[in-house]
């Protein structure tokens, strides 16, 4: 039996064994479940009924990240090479290795030590949300974060490549290279409306009193207002905790404020800010609409590197 799959999920019911000769992907069949690439005369076996993927899920997947969810792999090797990518700096100079051999002993060339520029993937692997702080994601992993970020994502239109691009390397920066879901830097809690409780949380800090009550209510349906001290005790103030320690709101809070919450003086909605490829303000819808937001050169760099990771010049 040969099946066509021209779109939507065929279930097929037969007391036969059924051999599928479908498109001829690579990896391994399993009947009942969705999305599985089908091998050539691959036997799948008696089963009272099973359920064909759509003719798009059999695809390979594209290589442009338009409309589509990254995979596990995918997003870990575009942090991996944005490490790879990105020199370490001590004081405005890059920080060397001396080249050494597989027992550890330096490499010489004319009798001299050799040295390579060190990165931040020898500084860092791929540690994610590893710095010590009072709050922290727990138990993070590639796949839980991959997941969240598809999630915001799809929720909050980032849905073309340049849109990523801009959302990731704002998020990199914010979480000091995706290491903190927490602000512990206390010297600018005077400026944060509501006070240290009230301090940067998730992928893209949140901060304020007046933001985190404005993202609790969007979540909640609710039309809860800080000056209410029962709503404030019981329900805000646990609420701020789960944004820094749980990696859905971490990334969810993240995806709202960047549809819905940035400085209205520079675009609300960042996506747009995003599509004109514009760093300077997309930072200032995050940072705050000041001439020079801060950390302004590392964020144009991490821009410039995911933008070369994700081949957008070739693929746009």
């Amino acid at each position: 039996m040969k099946i066509t799959i021209v779109e939507g999920i065929t279930k097929i019911t037969s007391d036969k064994d059924i051999v599928f000769n479908v498109y001829g992907g690579s990896a391994e069949f399993n009947a009942g479940l969705k999305n599985q690439w089908l091998a050539p005369n691959t036997y799948v076996g008696e089963y009272e009924e099973i359920e064909l993927p759509k003719e798009e899920d059999l695809l390979p997947p594209s290589k442009c990240y338009c409309n589509r969810d990254f995979t596990v792999d995918e997003f870990k090797n575009i942090i991996i090479e944005l490490r790879k990518k990105e020199i370490v700096y001590d004081n405005g100079k890059t920080v060397k290795n001396i080249v050494r051999d597989n027992k550890g002993l330096p490499i010489l060339k004319d009798g001299k030590k050799q040295f390579k520029e060190r990165s931040q993937y020898e500084e860092l692997g791929e540690k994610l949300f590893y710095l010590d702080n009072p709050e922290k994601i727990k138990e993070p992993s590639f796949h839980a974060f991959t997941t969240a970020l598809n999630n915001t994502f799809k929720k909050y239109e980032i849905n073309t490549c340049i849109r990523k691009i801009h959302f990731l390397a704002q998020c990199y920066h914010e979480t000091q290279r995706f290491g903190l879901s927490y602000e512990k830097d206390n010297s600018y809690m005077k400026n944060y409306e509501g006070g240290p409780q009230f301090r940067g949380r998730g992928l893209l800090q949140l901060t304020h009193d007046y933001s985190y009550t404005d993202y609790y209510n969007y979540l909640s349906n609710t039309k809860f207002k800080v000056t209410d001290t029962d709503f404030y005790k019981n329900k805000l103030i646990p609420f701020t905790k789960r944004i820094s320690t749980e990696i859905a709101y971490a990334c969810d809070s993240s995806g709202w404020n960047w549809l819905l919450g940035g400085v209205p003086s520079v675009g609300k909605n960042i996506n747009l800010l995003a599509d004109g490829d514009d760093v300077l303000k997309v930072s200032r819808a995050i940072n705050g609409n000041v001439k020079n937001p801060f950390g302004l050169e590392e964020r144009k760099l991490f821009t410039k590197l995911m933008k070369e990771i994700m081949n957008y010049e070739k693929n746009h």
